[in-house]
């Protein structure tokens, strides 16, 4: 399986498990399988590199792979120098089959007691082989997000990755979005440049959610600053996917500088209110209706209080969807909207003030 990194236009290729295999007997190298790469990894690198896109791999810090291929346990040294010789830019290490004492490991591939070890020993070797290599890690281990439990990886996992899963795998379901969003609120506060809360794959073009339940995916991974992995195929994508996944007004507040992720500042039983700052003292809002049923929701600015931009009159709130702006005066009533079920509006919040729209007028 590959998955397509996509910002502005798509930045690079990730291939996931099922590549490797086996070792070499006599270096403990990995190999791919040759039916499936006849010319080899260094060839399939070297022709994404040529596309100018980026070249991620799959590996598993545990005994096995999570589709019991090799793992990299044991091996942590020699497969960072394979990566790097290879010109690998890119290394997502899952956690299946870190129990140290199921070796040779039992039919469950489950995160162990270990995992969060073994990825800080993986990590040390990729950084020491002094190629940059993005490294992304499954994250939480078994546990409860936000935890640390000797056996999950913190929140913060800054020093062994610049990638930390925030859930467990997506699925194209509705169900499977809100928990991952739920996961998420725990522990995006920690995300910033150089390290972020990857929300997992996007299943935007798989059929599994509704056109406006796919709108909603895009703008909570993009205010969130999750890293955007297309997991659908690309071959057959339609022009209605290929418009949500490139929808340049989202992909600028997830690529903002500032790389500061939208923080759930109010959830009920049928709304959630996320808001986080951008740079140049704006800010994004994102207000969701999760029920069933066409439902209001209503920010206020007690909500918006660690994420709006300062010293304003008033906000210019553009709608990153349908491109129509709003003034909304710090005095009155915080934006709201009426949503359908499952929908998501967001919004761009700009600073307006009574000299910036008098200094206009005089230029006028």
């Amino acid at each position: 399986m590959f998955s397509i990194c996509c910002h502005a236009r798509a930045q690079s290729v990730n291939m996931d498990d099922l590549w490797a295999g086996g070792r070499d007997n006599a270096t403990g190298a990995l190999f791919p399988i040759a039916a499936k790469f006849p010319s080899g990894i260094p060839a399939l690198a070297e022709f994404v590199h040529v596309k100018n896109l980026r070249f991620g791999i799959y590996i598993d810090v545990g005994h096995l792979t999570c589709g019991k291929c090799p793992g990299t346990w044991g091996h942590e040294e020699v497969d960072a120098k394979t990566f790097a010789a290879w010109q690998v830019d890119f290394v997502k290490s899952d956690s299946c089959f870190t129990e140290a004492t199921a070796h040779p490991p039992g039919p469950q591939p489950a995160d162990g007691a270990a995992c969060f070890e073994r990825c800080k020993i993986f990590d040390a070797a990729l950084k020491a082989t002094g190629r940059p290599m993005v490294h992304s890690i499954k994250g939480p281990c078994g546990r409860a997000p936000g935890t640390m439990n000797g056996t999950c990886s913190p929140p913060d996992a800054s020093a062994i990755s610049n990638l930390r899963r925030c859930a467990g795998d997506a699925r194209d379901s509705w169900v499977s979005m809100l928990k991952i969003l739920e996961e998420a609120a725990a522990v995006v506060q920690h995300s910033r440049p150089g390290f972020f809360a990857d929300l997992d794959i996007l299943e935007i073009g798989n059929g599994g959610l509704t056109a406006v339940e796919e709108r909603t995916e895009m703008t909570l991974w993009c205010a969130l600053k999750s890293p955007l992995l297309l997991g659908n195929n690309l071959t057959s994508m339609s022009q209605a996917t290929l418009d949500i996944v490139g929808h340049a007004p989202l992909l600028a507040v997830n690529q903002d500088p500032l790389g500061k992720a939208a923080l759930r500042v109010d959830n009920t039983t049928t709304t959630q209110v996320w808001a986080g700052p951008l740079s140049d003292n704006e800010a994004v809002l994102v207000l969701l209706n999760t029920a069933n049923e066409t439902s209001s929701v209503q920010s206020s600015w007690a909500m918006l209080a660690a994420a709006k931009p300062t010293q304003c009159d008033s906000l210019l709130a553009t709608d990153l969807w349908a491109q129509t702006t709003e003034v909304y005066h710090t005095s009155g009533a915080a934006p709201a909207a009426l949503l359908e079920p499952h929908e998501a509006k967001a919004l761009r919040l700009t600073c307006h003030k009574q000299e910036d729209a008098a200094a206009t007028h005089e230029q006028r």
